[in-house]
């Protein structure tokens, strides 16, 4: 697998969402393609099926979008990673633009309105996506708590009058008060 491919032996195909065996690079004509293989047993037969992932690099579809910086990828990258490399593309075209007076004043107006919309919209889905991974962290903080002894009770002070097994500074059971 090339660095960068975000799929290992065992994680679900964004494709077919069946456990991946392996992912295949393929190089044809200088371009970079990707498969997820999969290992299926049927009727007691094993048989392999691929899915495409798709290119490392979409260079015709890229071209068509070259005013903003963005080389578009395919899925054997994950759609995080792909993101954040399509937004940085674009933030560093559009500063380079800026930087050298390469807009004029309709489309730094333009680029403005649109940034200044999608800083909103990025803004509410980071925090509801900050929502969201507190309610896992805390699902997985309780799922945890459940399957660890409870502490508290094994911590608990005995009952007045119970024997103690707690062993004082001088190694002796404490006296009742």
């Amino acid at each position: 697998m090339s660095e960068g491919v975000p799929y290992r032996r065992g994680d679900r195909c964004p494709i077919c969402r069946l456990p991946i065996d392996w992912v295949e690079r393929r190089v044809v004509n200088g371009h970079v393609y990707y498969y997820a293989w999969h290992v299926i047993e049927e009727n007691g037969k094993r048989r392999r099926k691929k899915c495409y992932l798709g290119a490392e690099r979409y260079d015709y579809v890229s071209r068509k979008h070259s005013d903003l910086g963005v080389a578009l990828r395919g899925m054997a990258y994950g759609p995080a990673q792909r993101l954040a490399e399509y937004v940085s593309s674009a933030i560093d075209r559009l500063s380079a633009q800026l930087e050298g007076g390469a807009l004029d004043l309709e489309q730094a107006r333009q680029w403005l309105r649109a940034v200044r919309e999608a800083e909103e919209r990025l803004h509410a889905l980071a925090d509801r996506l900050e929502g969201y991974v507190r309610q896992l962290e805390a699902q997985e903080a309780g799922a945890a708590a459940l399957a660890a002894p409870n502490e508290t009770v094994a911590k608990a002070p005995a009952p007045r009058g119970a024997p103690s097994n707690h062993a004082g500074p001088d190694n002796s059971a404490p006296a009742d008060a």
